[in-house]
């Protein structure tokens, strides 16, 4: 998934080194964890499981991936790397209290170091204090301006606490920074759109989507955008794209909506609302809403509108005289 849709981007791992998995499984074969190893021989252990740790942590396997930090460390105790991924392993796993204690101790001798200010700033955000999260975010805007990772999870934080000209700038800023970044464009064209400035969001959305074909939640923001804006034929053709084959239920109401009170073209709007019913569309506000729209007043076309949602069960209320 793209990181963005209100969610931060986690905290950096960082990278083993040594040996690879081949040369892992081969020293296991030779030095089991309980043999007295050779100080050279333990490193060549501890970086083995680092090695192995971070290849868990980038399946998502943070149990398996602690574990092999556990060992990393159980071999070479001043294996820094090896207890840096630990506190990331930690609060991956929830273990939010124990991952903060492990980053205020590398804190306590390197207060200034952004990596573990950055994983403290994670993990306060995973354990459901994004004040504190935004805080120390902002620190490390101010002791490295170039931390971008950093900077953008700090304008989730700003747009989700409702600081929403803040978020918007610094998404604006770091996309000038960065101008193929998608997660930045597409927060920064959702706060445009939360801001009602369409017409700034959709080239945005336009260049999104272009790169991101697969991204229907992206794709209906951009149809949302064009049907604000009054692109009706724009707003259509997205939404049929959106609701070809059934996949999209709300797409073909829109795509109904549009067609009985923006494109009189009811007959085929009507279609669109059969084939949303089908779908497994129920929206009774929705449907309330259009029926009681003034481009629906006609008696004649309203009652066949009713109808259809009637005999799906989706209850109206009595027309208006």
């Amino acid at each position: 998934m793209t990181p963005g849709r209100g969610r931060l981007a986690p905290a950096s791992a960082v990278p083993a080194s040594g040996a690879a998995l081949a040369s892992f499984v081969l020293l296991c074969l030779v030095l089991p964890l309980s043999s007295c190893a050779s100080a050279a021989e333990s490193r060549r252990l501890a970086l083995a499981y680092l090695e192995i740790g971070s290849s868990y942590a980038e399946l998502g396997k943070w149990d398996k991936a602690g574990a092999a930090y556990e060992k990393a460390l159980a071999y070479d105790a001043s294996l820094v790397e090896a207890s840096y991924n630990m506190t990331r392993a930690l609060a991956e796993r929830g273990k939010y209290a124990e991952a903060l204690a492990s980053a205020d101790g590398f804190l306590a001798t390197q207060p200034d170091n952004t990596l573990i200010l950055a994983l403290k700033a994670y993990a306060l955000y995973k354990s459901g204090d994004a004040g504190g999260a935004l805080a120390i975010y902002g620190r490390i805007a101010e002791l490295d301006p170039e931390d971008d990772r950093s900077r953008y999870n700090r304008a989730i934080l700003l747009e989700a606490s409702g600081r929403t000209e803040e978020s918007r700038a610094l998404y604006a800023e770091l996309l000038a920074r960065k101008p193929g970044d998608d997660a930045t464009r597409y927060r920064l064209a959702s706060i445009l759109m939360d801001m009602n400035e369409t017409a700034a969001a959709v080239p945005l959305l336009e260049a999104y989507v272009e790169r991101k074909a697969g991204d229907r939640e992206a794709a209906r923001l951009l149809a949302s955008a064009y049907e604000r804006l009054k692109l009706y034929s724009k707003a259509l053709a997205r939404y049929g794209e959106l609701a070809s084959g059934g996949k999209d239920p709300a797409a073909s109401f829109s795509s109904a909506r549009i067609k009985m009170l923006k494109a009189e073209d009811f007959e085929s709007g009507l279609e669109d609302l059969e084939a949303a019913i089908l779908a497994g569309w129920k929206d009774a506000e929705a449907a309330k809403l259009l029926v009681e729209d003034p481009a629906l007043a006609d008696p004649g076309l309203n009652a066949r509108v009713r109808a259809v949602l009637e005999k799906a069960g989706i209850k109206t209320g009595s027309p208006k005289p």
